[in-house]
């Protein structure tokens, strides 16, 4: 997902001109989180996942997972995606190159978003060091940027994985960006629909949103 996703963003801002100050605006979330450092739940929850082991995390549900129901606020469900994000090769990219990456909850739809460091973006491979470089000529405010970037639309289990309904949308800061700019800066929105993310110790079996749980229906693999 991260490869995708990265193209995406260095196709996209070559052509947003005038827009680019709406694209590089963070979420309101992000100044909360980085204020709260290490006392964040989020955090401390994958901190447990990581030092005590994922029967630590699930000890209160195991019940639950038994009879293959998992219900989790957003803070666990947050806790989950780091961790298989981290077990995960493109992940740990997506982590190496943000500040954070977090999950939105709400009943109609569901966003998962980075803070994305375009200079820790240099630090990769030299096509996307020269991309970065090369939109940062025509966008110098680039260069610095910290940029949000998010998928979010209607999650679906897709052969055992989390994935998103063809609706999807990307969103990049403020802007949500149409299937025709997409097109115009020749990124495949069937690609996009395509890509899905595999939720570590677990297989995805259904999901559906209340208020800010997130319910799945899974077979656990741990």
């Amino acid at each position: 997902m991260f490869r995708v996703l990265l193209f995406v963003i260095l196709c996209i801002a070559a052509i947003l001109g005038i827009g680019w100050f709406k694209a590089t605006s963070l979420p309101d979330w992000y100044d909360e989180q980085v204020i709260q450092g290490a006392n964040d739940p989020v955090e401390q929850l994958t901190k447990i996942i990581q030092s005590q082991g994922i029967e630590a995390f699930f000890s209160n549900k195991l019940s639950d997972l038994l009879a293959g129901k998992l219900i989790l606020n957003e803070d666990e469900f947050n806790a989950l995606i780091l961790s298989s994000l981290a077990n995960d090769e493109r992940g740990r990219e997506l982590l190496t190159t943000s500040d954070i990456v977090r999950a939105q909850i709400n009943e109609n739809q569901l966003e998962i978003g980075a803070v994305v460091d375009m200079n820790k973006l240099k630090n990769q491979s030299a096509s996307i060091k020269n991309r970065v470089d090369q939109l940062a000529n025509i966008l110098p405010a680039l260069d610095q940027s910290k940029v949000y970037l998010a998928i979010a639309g209607q999650p679906v289990a897709r052969n055992g994985e989390l994935a998103f309904a063809d609706d999807l949308a990307v969103k990049i800061g403020d802007l949500s960006i149409p299937n025709s700019l997409l097109a115009q800066a020749d990124v495949s929105t069937r690609e996009l629909q395509q890509q899905s993310l595999k939720i570590t110790y677990l297989k995805i079996n259904e999901i559906n949103l209340n208020s800010n749980n997130i319910e799945l229906a899974v077979r656990p693999s741990f």
